[in-house]
């Protein structure tokens, strides 16, 4: 995450100290812009610049429900076990209307089978996992009546499979990259924190005052 990004983030919460949580960092450790932003670097190794030592794979997260604006998770989640557990924790510690940025090597190029850490990561022994464009769908809400603008948003049917497992409720903004020099394909997500009711939807006003508008660029 650049300074500039790191900018434009506070710009929206002129007023509150914007918490982000940067999950994954390695040894790309992250520091706030300013005094508004505070960034929490977490890996599985103690790197220079790493706040909190986790394993991410121990259920729950340390910290609490809705305890951040923003989750950050580059090259990370395809080291992690289980992608249900992984995405109902990301809803869970961030804040009603908080967002997500995922970057994920798709199983459309190399990058999804080419690490060894993928098959089975040495520092936390456990597997990884594997992820494409079609993956998010899992997790994700959609317009009940797409032709209807003022309709509610429901689970995508996929996520409906597993309605005792699946927690997250996301509106989901995703695309897959152009191919790096050595065939790595990118999936990158923006994530939104949507809050269903008892009844298992979301409001129209929920969703349009966070969708992100189109791909993440």
């Amino acid at each position: 995450m650049t300074t500039t990004e790191l900018q434009k983030l506070s710009k929206k919460k002129k007023n509150a100290r914007l918490r982000v949580l940067n999950l994954g960092c390695n040894q790309r450790a992250a520091e706030g812009a300013s005094r508004q932003i505070e960034i929490v670097n977490v890996d599985c190794e103690d790197y220079p610049g790493v706040d909190q030592v986790v394993d991410l794979n121990q259920i729950p997260w340390p910290w609490a429900d809705g305890e951040f604006d923003r989750v950050v998770a580059y090259d990370l989640i395809e080291h992690l076990q289980s992608p249900i557990d992984t995405m109902n924790e990301i809803h869970r510690v961030l804040k009603k209307g908080g967002q997500a940025e995922i970057l994920v090597p798709s199983t459309d190029g190399r990058g999804a089978w080419q690490d060894p850490t993928h098959v089975y990561n040495p520092f936390t022994k456990k597997t990884g996992s594997y992820w494409n464009e079609n993956s998010f769908s899992y997790y994700a809400f959609v317009p009940e009546k797409p032709e209807e603008q003022s309709g509610d948003w429901v689970s995508h049917p996929w996520r409906a499979l597993y309605p005792n497992s699946i927690t997250a409720a996301f509106a989901v903004a995703v695309e897959t990259k152009e191919p790096t020099p050595e065939l790595i394909v990118y999936c990158h997500a923006l994530l939104t924190k949507l809050v269903p009711n008892k009844d298992g939807r979301v409001n129209v006003g929920q969703v349009t005052g966070s969708l992100p508008e189109g791909n993440p660029e």
